[in-house]
């Protein structure tokens, strides 16, 4: 057991030192954070991932909100591995996750399997349709004055139902043991209220943008500038830290007024003063409605093949989409997409996205904060997010029409037939 222990230890040594020399910022830490909480890996000497966790505040917050629930070490470790993975298959999944949201709010796992449960976890659109889902169920139990006595279960008890990711349906073989919890779960407004709360808190640390604490751990000898001791933490290690801000994140009026923080990131600015917003209400203005009229109004006898829906969405030079639940009125999405300007904008309930790849910026902004925050896309996102402008917008099943299985055809369908 201890030689299991040791190696495991070294395992972990050997990942955090991969970033020896070089910067370390939040998205790195993220994936570390949870083994962090396991008590038999505890690692004593400062590391260029533990030292990124001194410097940054937001970082030893994420951390305290994982120690505090208390997760096992099987949770924990599939805490990490969401964390640090990076699928690039989830959007072309949606549709069939999204037919899988009831099942998974409804505790039904076995009615789904491992990939869905992982592309609801991964997927920032279709996670927020779990959480609305979750809200809608709650509500219907209040409105129904349906209430039981709870038995207060633990984060850790909740978590699986909750955070998935990781888990096979198929291969279960405790499912029945657990049914008489889970049947409570389901049908109680605390334990539901609870594991909202516990999404909020995992994806909440996943999407959180960048502090702007960017670390860069060296050993005695390196030749740096800006090197720090941090008041003595790592006095008798042969190390030093430099400390500094995310590059080419300032905008000119941050360089004349400067900040409090020592690496202000994102910094927050008032909307109105934020420039290149005005580039999307200039989208919003010319925006032109993508409606396939041909497949809402055509009889439904006659079907079309998804090449021509292919062909008509991929046409649009600009494009607005709505995404609304059956009976309600407002939209769950809103998304905004120019494929001349390189913009994608992404609004769900009170916060909105915008992120412009000729510009390399991302821009949060929220309606109740009337406040903004400014990130610099990595090349990866910007790979990515081109993939999605160019790309079918999620209306069709595949994103590339070469995956188009021959004489694929789409019906309508009307109400009686869902």
């Amino acid at each position: 057991m201890v030689s299991q222990v040791n190696a495991a230890v070294s395992t972990i040594l050997k990942l955090h030192f991969a970033y020896l020399g070089k910067p370390v910022t939040c998205k790195t830490i993220k994936p570390f954070l949870p083994a962090l909480l396991d008590s038999t890996l505890e690692i004593k000497i400062p590391t260029p991932i533990t030292v990124h966790l001194d410097h940054c505040e937001s970082c030893s917050q994420d951390l305290e909100k994982i120690r505090v629930l208390n997760l096992a070490r099987n949770q924990l470790n599939r805490l990490s591995q969401m964390y640090a993975d990076s699928s690039k298959d989830k959007y072309i999944l949606c549709p069939k996750a999204q037919a899988n949201i009831t099942s998974m709010v409804s505790m039904a796992s076995e009615k789904t399997s491992a990939q869905i449960l992982k592309h609801l976890c991964l997927c920032p659109y279709c996670r927020q349709l779990v959480h609305e889902a979750r809200k809608t169920r709650m509500r219907l139990l209040v409105d129904g004055e349906k209430t039981l006595p709870c038995i207060e279960p633990t984060a850790s008890d909740l978590f699986d139902y909750a955070i998935p990711y990781g888990l096979d349906p198929a291969s279960d073989q405790y499912l029945k043991f657990r049914e008489s919890l889970t049947s409570h779960m389901r049908e109680c407004r605390i334990c539901l209220g609870k594991m909202q709360n516990l999404h909020e808190t995992i994806f909440g640390i996943l999407e959180r943008p960048e502090s702007g604490v960017v670390t860069v751990y060296h050993t005695e000898d390196a030749q740096t500038p800006k090197l720090v001791q941090s008041k003595g933490l790592y006095s008798g290690f042969p190390i030093s830290v430099e400390v500094r801000g995310l590059e080419n994140t300032v905008t000119e009026e941050q360089h004349t007024s400067p900040s409090k923080s020592s690496a202000p990131a994102a910094k927050r600015l008032s909307i109105n003063r934020f420039a290149p917003l005005a580039k999307f209400s200039a989208i919003a203005a010319a925006i032109a409605i993508a409606v396939i009229l041909f497949s809402l109004f055509a009889p439904s006898a006659k079907a079309i093949t998804l090449n021509q829906i292919y062909k008509a969405v991929l046409k649009a030079k600009n494009v607005y989409i709505a995404v609304f639940t059956p009976s309600e009125p407002e939209p769950d999405q809103e998304r905004w997409i120019s494929r001349n300007l390189g913009v994608y904008v992404t609004k769900i309930g009170d916060e909105q996205v915008y992120s412009d790849v000729h510009e390399g910026l991302r821009i949060t902004s929220s309606s109740k904060s009337n406040e903004v925050e400014q990130a610099k896309l990595s090349n990866e996102d910007i790979v990515r997010i081109e993939a999605r402008i160019n790309g079918s917008l999620g209306l069709v099943p595949f994103e590339d029409i070469s995956m188009l299985p021959e004489g694929a055809q789409w019906n309508r369908l009307t109400d009686t037939t869902l």
